[in-house]
């Protein structure tokens, strides 16, 4: 899981913002069977990365997606 979110940060910072979100998708279907901080840091970096970029579909459903499954703490107010 951790190395899904690294590639997707690396697809993001390489302009490929619709792979980024199908990768963290798939990150987030792990997530609730992991009980891991570095994989928690992964998820709230993942909140700060695509928050600018909410108006795009994907990222908009990616963010409501992990809001709901991330653990409330690690979601930005």
């Amino acid at each position: 899981m951790k190395e899904r979110a690294i590639l997707a940060e690396r697809q993001l910072a390489a302009g490929h913002l619709e792979a980024a979100c199908t990768t963290w998708g798939l990150a987030l279907d792990d997530y609730p069977l992991v009980n891991s901080g570095r994989i928690d840091k992964r998820m709230k970096d993942m909140f700060i990365l695509i928050r600018p970029h909410v108006r795009n579909h994907d990222a908009q459903t990616l963010y409501e997606r992990a809001r709901a499954i991330v653990r409330p703490e690690l979601v930005p107010a």
